[in-house]
């Protein structure tokens, strides 16, 4: 299917028009990829055990439930994967709280993202990690 689509991209507008097909699978392809690696950053969970809700993370604020169509509830997608995006609840789960703007932002500036990332895992640590969980962040 790529093939008659990078056609007709050219056709529609030549070196233009790969251009922003380049651009339509690259860009939102790195960006979908950054907010996985910002949604479970981190987390650790016992092999064999099952997934629970507070292994992943939510950034719940009223910005990113508007921008971002409720997946800041990510946990929630996690729990009940077939629910519609606008069902999704806040379950109680880890909560960065900082939106997803600024995650983002910082995901792309890896040393500023490890320093706050140290302090958020060490919170999920005391809070929600299981006796499992935390010998395995030992180790």
């Amino acid at each position: 299917m790529s093939l008659p689509v990078v056609v007709l991209f050219w056709i529609a507008g030549g070196w233009i028009g790969l251009a922003a097909l380049f651009y339509l699978w690259v860009i939102p392809n790195f960006e979908l990829e950054a907010l996985n690696y910002l949604e479970h950053y981190g987390l650790i969970r016992e092999e064999g055990r099952p997934y629970e809700p507070r292994h992943s993370w939510c950034t719940t604020t009223g910005f990113s439930d508007m921008l971002f169509f409720e997946i800041d509830r990510h946990s929630d997608h996690h729990a009940r994967g077939e629910t519609e995006f606008w069902k999704l609840k806040s379950i109680g789960a880890p909560n960065m709280d900082k939106g997803y703007l600024p995650l983002f932002v910082l995901t792309l500036i890896p040393p500023l993202w490890h320093r706050y990332m140290k302090h958020v895992l060490t919170e999920w640590d005391e809070k929600y990690a299981s006796e499992g969980e935390k010998k395995l962040r030992k180790n």
